[in-house]
């Protein structure tokens, strides 16, 4: 990786305009190819943690759902609660995609879940790793906006999660403990998809 170009870029920091929701799925992908002093430059992944098998972010076909230890701690360090901050406001803007949810989510989501987009799949993630991406990622910059597009991809991701899990307690264990949804949430969403609805047809 010797472009000058794009060590500019993958160094770069949050407030370049290159830094869009396409470019951060690209330096993730980049991310198990990347040397380590070009990393260790980089805004998107975290200092100093190796990237994850180039399996786990181009699974297409049947893999195992279990990360081997590296892809572990590239998990971990990625989805540490103030790495999940910094890429929030990276990917606030998603919703231009909407009603569809934008590549980089699932992108996320491979990263987060072992074997993510296996068929049948049942699997655990790292509970503090999911606490971090649903409360930041999701209750944070999703449903807590007042934007109906966007508490419409919390539901999306929601959805995506679900199937994910070996139980699905997990999730709802996690989201009823952080009150991320409640009887608010629930009694407000039956207003929000008849206005997603009439915004999608108008589009």
């Amino acid at each position: 990786m010797s472009s000058p170009k794009l060590e500019e870029i993958i160094s770069s920091g949050e407030k370049e305009s290159h830094l869009t929701p396409e470019m951060v799925t690209l330096l993730i992908y980049l991310w198990p190819l990347m040397p380590k002093d070009i990393a260790k430059k980089s805004y998107i992944v975290p200092k100093g943690v190796p990237g994850p098998s180039e399996d786990v972010l181009l699974r297409t076909g049947s893999h195992s759902t279990a990360f081997s230890g590296v892809d572990s701690r590239a998990s971990a360090a990625f989805f540490r609660e103030d790495h999940v901050e910094k890429i929030r406001l990276l990917l606030k803007n998603t919703t231009y995609c909407h009603p569809r949810a934008h590549s980089c989510w699932f992108v996320l989501l491979k990263l987060l879940v072992p074997g993510y987009g296996e068929p049948s799949l049942r699997c655990t993630v790292n509970v503090q790793s999911l606490a971090n991406f649903w409360n930041i990622m999701v209750e944070k910059e999703l449903f807590n906006s007042s934007s109906h597009e966007k508490k419409y991809l919390g539901i999306l991701l929601f959805k995506e999660l679900l199937p994910c899990l070996k139980y699905v307690a997990t999730i709802c264990v996690i989201v009823v403990q952080e009150h991320c949804i409640n009887e608010k949430f629930l009694a407000e969403m039956m207003q929000y998809l008849p206005l997603l609805l009439q915004h999608s047809l108008s589009v």
